[in-house]
């Protein structure tokens, strides 16, 4: 339903949508995708209506019109004051380090962000 294009690739994105597809978001940010050609729907899901195909996934769309995906809404956090976090993001964020063999983020309810990082000691030396 979208994708990164050449000259306009955003690492924290998915892309743009697609020709012919049009992404809304629901009240609890849900990514609802639309589309002339497409699925009907996922295996053991409700059928899809006006040919709308909601994803399960929470996300929004940046000015520059590219599709941030944050993740399941169960998996998402909620800092104290509000701002939602996707502790899965932030990890594989802090992950992609050589340096680093394992992390773990809590946010939920907090006042900020707590990680947990793992050094690879044989990657970052003694």
């Amino acid at each position: 339903m979208a994708m990164q294009r050449d000259g306009a690739v955003r690492p924290e994105t998915v892309g743009t949508p697609l020709d012919r597809v049009e992404i809304f978001l629901l009240f609890e940010r849900e990514i609802v995708a639309r589309s002339l050609k497409g699925m009907s729907g996922y295996l053991h899901a409700a059928p899809n209506s006006g040919g709308r195909l909601p994803t399960g996934d929470s996300g929004h769309l940046h000015d520059h019109g590219q599709l941030h995906v944050e993740g399941r809404p169960d998996t998402l956090g909620r800092l104290s004051k509000g701002r939602v976090l996707s502790p899965r993001s932030l990890k594989s964020g802090i992950r992609v380090s050589r340096y680093v063999r394992e992390a773990a983020v809590f946010s939920d309810g907090r006042g900020s962000v707590c990680a947990l990082i793992d050094i690879d000691t044989l990657a970052g030396g003694k």
